[in-house]
């Protein structure tokens, strides 16, 4: 995918907002903690569920319908940009150092909550990643993407709470332009466990967070969530 298709992609759902706020909203919040390798998941519908689940550098935020498969992501296929940094991830990839983690805070998402569609929007993900693709076909992907991008339910996750080893680099440009409020963020900074020594990106530890959603009122919520407040959705 083109880096115009990226920007492209995010101005639009940050111009146009995430939901139509005639709609009406009903807003979803709850707090959780994880340590390193740990899973977070909290179900939101019948359909969906909220999942902060482990991977190799720390975690990534998901949304996904109940019974599929693991790569048919509500949140990654309306939070561009994709297959590089990205709000979604929680990790050291990309140049990002533990401390750069912890400091871009909140994070903000958006996330498709028609179940029925998922799968295709996955499909257009991978049209757009395949270089071989034929180009009417790429460009097809790339608009239902950006649609989805720009009319999804709209998330956040806000670290209360964190313990990391610190990276030894030198922050990167990226992370600095994301990577700011290092200091308003609650955090504790510990040594490497037992034989291990500090490394350029560190490690965090352990997150704590919480979660909210504005989620369109046409979304039938499991039990929990059916006396959530009713708001504007996001603009």
């Amino acid at each position: 995918m083109s880096r115009l298709f990226f920007l492209i992609a995010v101005l639009t759902a940050l111009l146009t907002g995430a939901v139509s706020a005639q709609r009406g909203c009903r807003k979803v919040e709850f707090d959780g903690a994880v340590a390193r390798g740990q899973e977070f998941r909290k179900p939101l519908s019948d359909a969906l569920t909220f999942d902060l689940q482990p991977v190799a550098d720390g975690w990534q935020i998901r949304v996904v319908a109940a019974g599929a498969q693991a790569d048919h992501d509500a949140a990654e296929i309306a939070t561009p940009p994709y297959q590089s940094i990205n709000p979604l991830l929680l990790t050291t990839d990309y140049g990002f150092r533990a401390q750069d983690v912890v400091a871009w805070n909140p994070r903000q998402f958006q996330f498709v909550t028609d179940v029925a569609g998922i799968e295709g929007l996955s499909r257009d993900e991978d049209m757009v990643a395949d270089k071989a693709a034929p180009p009417e076909k790429k460009s097809a992907a790339e608009k239902a993407l950006i649609a989805a991008a720009t009319h999804g339910a709209h998330g956040e996750l806000k670290i209360l709470d964190a313990a990391l080893v610190p990276g030894s680099a030198d922050q990167t440009p990226a992370a600095a332009a994301v990577a700011s409020h290092w200091r308003t963020t609650p955090h504790t900074e510990v040594q490497p466990g037992k034989g291990k020594s500090a490394t350029a990106q560190g490690e965090v530890e352990s997150l704590k967070f919480r979660v909210t959603l504005w989620m369109p009122r046409s979304v039938a919520l499991s039990r929990e969530w059916r006396s959530a407040a009713l708001v504007s959705c996001p603009q």
